[in-house]
């Protein structure tokens, strides 16, 4: 499913706790019943509900019932669909993580992989809960070491997945292209830990897929060599779009109490019938306090304050803003690094989550690139 101005994450979030809510109840019944438990699905729900939050967490106790031979069980179910998830690359593993693919094209083979590989990652978290919770709740009655034997094996197949899959990157980053990766980042917050195909990994390797000819095999070679080499981002940010991305001033400066920040600014042409939203990046002013880089959304002066009210006449202009929701999960790369958009009610800002903010000129290149519709954003000169 390409990138819409559409998305919305609260129906992704609500597809997703439906989903884990009927898989949770459904383990609950297998247990009770004393029928064939589908072990992999309650610990991939089991994941989801503690990883997103869903509320669900009350549900979980049936975990309590199954005895340390079942866990084993449970964690070698899991441990068979690592294999899975390496032969049969076309095939879901679950079908409801969030989007299955509906074709065997190359888009949809990636998208397969990388759901396969969430699935995997939350059953991982769902058994490990699981896990520590016989370990509170009967310390010292039961023998552990099965489990415990059993999930360091795990743990070992996904490390060995990794690596193989960490060779197919350029292949996988297809999948950027598409509203999975948008979408299963949109469940996450911004402190949480993300994983090698969520932390902008596979949008940077697609972002270098846009650019054709020798510049693009140039890339590629690196990439192939070693995907962490700074030459790469070098070659990749000019590569993209050269001059065009060029900002030689920023449109203003502004104290954030009591810093100075320098406010650089793009058009995202994004709504339906609206103006152009404007992303503004702002940044430590020359001498000034502060390292923290962010993005934000901001309309240009008087926008909103414009419009008519519904019944003609004026209203509060915070009445008009725009939901800027659909950027929930989305990724852009600021001259090639990846920053992520998260949102708290209506309001969105992107940020690094890992690491610490990158050098950036304070003058010359200052280029915003969006993963989404793979297209340079045009700059906003300055006033």
């Amino acid at each position: 499913m390409m990138m819409s101005s559409r998305f919305n994450p609260d129906a992704v979030k609500q597809t997703v706790k439906s989903a884990a809510l009927r898989a949770i109840d459904r383990f609950k019944d297998e247990l009770l019943w004393q029928r064939e438990t589908d072990w992999f699905a309650a610990a991939v729900a089991t994941g989801a509900a503690k990883e997103y939050r869903l509320g669900l967490m009350r549900m979980l106790s049936a975990w309590r019932e199954p005895t340390d031979r079942d866990i084993v069980v449970a964690i070698k179910d899991s441990l068979t669909r690592v294999r899975d998830a390496d032969t049969k690359t076309s095939a879901a593993l679950i079908d409801w993580t969030h989007v299955p693919p509906s074709n065997d094209s190359d888009p949809a083979r990636a998208v397969a992989t990388v759901e396969n590989r969430m699935a995997l990652h939350l059953a991982m978290h769902g058994l490990q809960w699981a896990l520590d919770l016989r370990h509170r709740s009967r310390a010292g009655s039961s023998d552990s070491e099965g489990p415990d034997a059993a999930i360091a094996a795990f743990t070992r197949e996904l490390s060995s997945l990794d690596e193989r899959l960490h060779r197919k990157l350029i292949t996988l980053s297809s999948a950027a292209r598409t509203e999975t990766l948008v979408a299963m980042r949109s469940l996450m917050r911004p402190r949480d830990f993300l994983p090698w195909w969520l932390d902008g990994t596979l949008e940077t390797v697609a972002a270098a897929q846009t650019v054709d000819g020798e510049k693009r095999a140039a890339l590629n070679a690196v990439l192939e060599r070693d995907p962490a080499d700074e030459d790469f981002l070098r070659m990749l940010v000019p590569a993209i779009d050269g001059p065009r991305a060029t900002i030689g001033e920023p449109t203003d400066r502004i104290d954030v109490n009591g810093r100075w920040r320098d406010v650089y600014a793009w058009n995202l042409p994004e709504g339906e019938g609206a103006a152009p939203t404007r992303i503004e990046l702002l940044a430590p002013s020359p001498g000034g306090r502060g390292t923290a880089l962010e993005l934000r959304v901001s309309e240009p002066v008087g926008t909103a304050a414009s419009r008519p009210h519904a019944n003609g006449n004026g209203g509060d202009p915070e009445d008009f803003r725009p939901d800027h929701r659909f950027l929930a999960g989305r990724a852009m790369l600021l001259n090639g690094i990846a920053f992520f958009w998260f949102r708290s009610g209506r309001k969105v800002t992107a940020k690094l989550t890992m690491g610490s903010s990158p050098p950036l000129p304070h003058r010359g290149q200052m280029q915003l690139f969006d993963c989404s519709t793979n297209r340079v954003l045009d700059p906003v000169p300055p006033a």
